[in-house]
């Protein structure tokens, strides 16, 4: 780094802390008087939306107070709103479902039923500015605490950074532009980004470059004083590390001779372009062979960049086992910050400090209310919640209003109240409604998912970042499936041990599932192994299909034949071996 770009990231560094703790402190401020605060957003986005066609349906300039607009204003889902939606994108209207012009569309992920395009206004980029600010907040504190120079702070970005021309709208005749909210977020800092990461602007293009994770551990293993990784999720920086380990000879040689090895999988012109960038650097590919040769007591990340000092990323829920794999990788230094609670509909919740696994709501945002779960309460409410109504410890589905036109819209996000600053609660994501495994009427959550996988951690002594629950319903009676990769090879004995182990920690956290198992309308359940990197294949399989690495959540629920085939192919290959 020169010495003029030296002086621009430390500007933008600490500029963009600075700005960052003064978020942080006006966040707090407002949680402790969170009621009013959402209570005036609701006003401001009536009142802003109170003429466009759903607003003039709904009577908004008639609402007056929160009990006015429950009772005028109907639950809607995303059906509610794709006719308008369809209108804006193909024919350019606006003023359709909110006052404000709409300028980009989300793509939804596509993990339950069809991409969706989401709208997005000017206003919709404002949180995740705050958060970038408040990351750089907790990445400088962090390097200081370790007693490292803050002066420049440069890491591992895996976060994706194009955006692809796909469907610019739904007809084709590029009104708008469509693509992943974080992905279009991020490419627009695309000037500034290189400051922070070694991260070459072919990474930004419009056009797919092939393997992105060759390019981000290239450039990332020749930078011996990277001080923290980051992306969407913590899979995504467990991902990285485990391609590191995969191909560290391969990425040595090309470090050394300053060469990209013919096998690695690139677009011609991203081939091209990179090459002119790329420079021999036998004395780092020496100090990289030298770590890879000789065991040590010292972690991974350690010994290839000993500033390493933070790491940041949704990192709870179903994303704690790649944490758990990611710390270990670590020393006790480094500090993890578990970044935002955020959708494509609206940025939802944000992590104020590192290492707190809850999300402060962002109630100056976002309009929330809350449907208690009904196996929580004794009678279903009158009305859903307001946060200053819900109770540490229980469950919600959470229901949405926001600027860029989704009012009371279910998110079909349940989450669990932590505790409260203020007025208003932190959260953790606990499972979506819609991807609860159901056989012969039985729910399994992701949360009993999770805790009687941690029962089979404990009794084989292993690590499992990524495992999947099949309802067997053509199995008589019906069966649950786990698919599971652990860290090692397991015997048959050590599996039909472990199945014992899943089978009773299931029973007794979910009565439900130990009642009907009791009524023998249930088969006990079965354990499928895995082998060694199987879900990093389906991650890429599905990246090579078009789908964003920024979405990709953890496979927690096999619901569809095109998934069950993958699985039973690679439990079957397990077998054979």
């Amino acid at each position: 780094m020169n010495l003029f770009s030296a002086a621009a990231h430390a500007l933008l560094l600490h500029g963009g802390s600075l700005l960052g703790a003064a978020f942080i402190a006006d966040y707090r401020a407002k949680a402790r008087k969170g009621r009013r605060v959402t209570e005036k957003r609701l006003l401001h986005i009536l009142r802003v939306s109170r003429n466009t066609e759903y607003g003039k349906k709904y009577g908004f300039a008639e609402i007056k107070s929160v009990e006015d607009f429950q009772n005028k204003v109907p639950l809607s889902s995303y059906s509610d709103y794709e006719p308008y939606i369809l209108r804006t994108a193909n024919n350019g209207e606006q003023g359709l479902i909110t006052g404000h012009k709409i300028n980009f569309f989300a793509t939804t992920s596509g993990t339950v039923g069809k991409v969706k395009l989401v709208p997005q206004i000017a206003a919709s980029y404002l949180p995740y500015f705050k958060a970038i600010c408040v990351f750089l907040t907790c990445l400088v504190r962090a390097v200081r605490s370790r007693g490292i120079s803050a002066v420049t702070a440069r890491g591992l970005l895996t976060t994706e950074v194009d955006i692809r021309p796909a469907d610019s709208s739904a007809d084709g005749s590029g009104r708008f532009s469509t693509g992943v909210i974080s992905a279009y977020a991020a490419g627009g800092m695309k000037h500034f980004m290189p400051l922070f990461a070694p991260l070459p602007r072919e990474l930004f293009g419009r056009e797919p470059v092939g393997d992105r994770k060759y390019v981000l551990a290239r450039f990332a293993l020749q930078e011996p004083d990277l001080k923290w990784i980051g992306g969407i999720f913590m899979s995504s920086l467990s991902d990285i590390v485990n391609y590191i380990e995969a191909n560290a000879q391969l990425l040595i040689r090309d470090i050394e001779t300053g060469a990209i090895d013919p096998s690695v999988e690139l677009s011609a012109s991203a081939r091209a372009s990179l090459a002119k960038k790329l420079r021999a650097d036998p004395g780092r590919a020496a100090e990289l062979r030298e770590i890879f040769r000789n065991p040590s007591d010292t972690p991974l990340l350690m010994r290839l960049w000993k500033n390493m000092s933070y790491a940041c990323a949704i990192g709870s829920g179903d994303f704690e086992p790649f944490t758990n794999k990611l710390r270990g990788c670590c020393s006790r230094d480094v500090r993890f910050h578990y970044g935002m609670y955020a959708a494509s509909e609206a940025a939802m919740g944000l992590a104020l400090d590192s290492e707190i696994s809850s999300y402060l709501l962002l109630m100056d945002s976002v309009f929330f209310e809350f449907l208690p779960l009904e196996e929580e309460c004794d009678l279903p409410p009158e009305r859903p919640l307001l946060m200053h109504e819900l109770e540490p410890g229980k469950h919600y589905e959470i229901l949405i209003t926001t600027d860029a036109g989704l009012y009371r819209y279910r998110m079909k996000d349940v989450v669990k109240v932590t505790g409260f600053v203020g007025e208003t609660p932190t959260i953790t994501f606990a499972y979506r409604v819609d991807s609860l495994t159901n056989t012969c009427c039985c729910h399994i959550t992701g949360e009993y998912l999770a805790a009687a996988v941690e029962a089979v951690e404990k009794a084989g002594q292993l690590h499992i970042p990524d495992y999947s629950l099949y309802a067997d319903n053509d199995y008589v009676p019906p069966r649950l499936v786990l698919y599971l990769e652990p860290d090692r090879r397991l015997t048959e004995e050590e599996t039909e041990r472990l199945r014992t182990v899943f089978e009773d920690a299931l029973q007794s956290i979910a009565s439900i599932y130990r009642r009907t198992r009791e009524h023998k309308g249930m088969s006990p359940a079965v354990l499928r192994p895995m082998p060694e990197g199987s879900y990093a294949r389906w991650r890429e399989a599905r990246i090579a299909a078009g789908a964003s690495s920024n979405q990709l959540k953890p496979l927690r629920v096999i619901d569809s034949p095109e998934k069950l085939d993958f699985f039973l192919a690679a439990a079957s290959k397990e077998q054979k071996q």
